[in-house]
């Protein structure tokens, strides 16, 4: 890991000004993933039906949040005020115009180059149920509704899975559920989608309200958890939280885990099934993370993965604010050795992951400089993609080892490499 400054370069500057000004409440589909773009409507296979081909591309999934909340069960609107309760519910969401039907959908969604932005639109908001503050997520009388149509949807589901989508800052109700939609269709609407959509602001200069939110989003998002763990059939519950995303989901599962001090890691890990968590370009404090909560709920987790780039120009505004570094583009010299050496040999076992986006030793036909890097890369969706769905470790998704230590990265030849991964698995399929 390069070691980092504190001074706000011109990149930075730069980057600050985007972020400060970027509040559009239109949105556009992500870019294809260089996997749906290799194997085409095969990765729709599940969605594919002459039945449905003419019908309108909307992605149904659930959602919930501690937003402030007001209106009728089912045209609620939320805004970004915090919310006692963590109220759940299920949204429907248009990807493309009013015209497009599913069939031209699929032929966009493999496609590299698209001839114009595909539109990406909150439609309907439903409210479900309620999970009180305080409240047994045991019991939990009022999310019942809620947890029978995620049994409903599970059922229909082909991985049994639930995943977790927890955004960063400076997004508003409608946004977090869009960017949700996008990852939750280039899955294949394989697994049951929660967006967690926790109370920030749209404006970057209010940081530090989404970052005072955050914390009080931790114990209703733990409660989360503990109520899907036991109301509802999930084989496992994925998580994928995003930018300061990190700062509910990585203390959530720190306090998930405290509740449970003396309890052993194997029975947890069994009771809370949780499987794949990533933290993607993660907003929290380089020992926040590494030494205050990763060794403590390592052990309930089937495995962690983090990524960082030290090119992350947001992320240097981050620790420009902060006055510490963020573990998605750490300062090493903020750790003792001993922490270091922790760090590196736990990311030597198959429960831990950790993946250096800027690591370049030979250019790269994509930019990995973006802090949304995991969407809008092409190669980093497509990974997380793979990993989510199929849940194999690094190299059997095309991902290199850095020569000089555990850390993973993106090698020049990835599309390469993912390619001889299909076919192979196409050639064991067909034998």
């Amino acid at each position: 890991m390069r070691l980092q400054t504190r001074h706000l370069s011109s990149a930075m500057v730069a980057a600050l000004l985007v972020f400060a000004t970027s509040c559009s409440s239109k949105w556009s589909l992500m870019p294809t993933p260089v996997v749906h773009q290799m194997i085409g409507r095969e990765a729709y296979a599940d969605e594919i039906d002459p039945a449905i081909g003419d019908r309108p591309p909307t992605t149904e999934f659930f959602y919930a949040t501690n937003r402030s909340a007001t209106g009728e069960p089912t045209s609620r609107t939320y805004g970004n005020g915090v919310n006692g309760a963590m109220e759940l519910g299920k949204v429907s969401v248009r990807i493309g115009d009013p015209r497009m039907r599913w069939e031209n959908l699929l032929d966009l969604s493999t496609q590299e180059e698209r001839p114009s932005k595909v539109p990406v639109e909150l439609e309907t908001t439903e409210h479900l149920g309620t999970l009180a503050k305080g409240e047994d997520p045991a019991s939990a009388p009022w999310a019942r509704g809620f947890a029978d149509s995620v049994n409903r949807a599970l059922a229909r589901s082909p991985s049994k899975d639930v995943f977790i989508y927890v955004h960063g800052a400076k997004s508003s109700f409608q946004r977090s559920m869009v960017q949700a939609a996008q990852f939750h269709h280039f899955m294949g609407g394989d697994s049951v989608l929660i967006s967690l959509s926790w109370p920030t602001t749209q404006s970057f200069l209010t940081y530090s309200t989404d970052v005072k939110h955050a914390a009080m989003s931790v114990e209703p998002f733990a409660d989360l958890l503990e109520f899907l763990a036991k109301n509802t059939a999930a084989r496992k519950i994925n998580i994928l939280g995003y930018s300061a995303g990190s700062q509910v989901l990585s203390p959530g599962l720190f306090t998930l885990r405290q509740r449970y001090e003396g309890k052993s890691g194997a029975g947890l890990k069994r009771h809370f099934k949780l499987g794949e968590v990533y933290f993607a370009a993660p907003d929290i404090a380089t020992r926040t993370f590494a030494v205050d909560h990763l060794p403590v709920f390592r052990d309930m987790v089937d495995r962690t993965t983090f990524t960082y780039n030290q090119d992350d120009a947001v992320l240097g505004i981050s620790q420009w604010m902060n006055g510490v570094s963020r573990i998605g583009k750490p300062d090493v010299r903020e750790l003792s050795e001993e922490e270091i050496e922790w760090l590196d040999q736990a990311a030597e076992n198959p429960d831990l992951s950790v993946i250096d986006m800027s690591y370049e030793p030979v250019k790269r036909d994509v930019d990995f400089k973006p802090h949304g890097a995991w969407y809008l890369n092409p190669w980093a969706s497509s990974d997380v993609i793979l990993q989510f769905l199929f849940r194999v470790d690094p190299s059997g998704r095309g991902l290199a080892q850095k020569p000089d230590g555990p850390d993973w990265f993106f090698p020049a030849d990835y599309p390469e490499r993912l390619q001889k991964i299909i076919e192979d698995a196409n050639d064991e399929e067909s034998h």
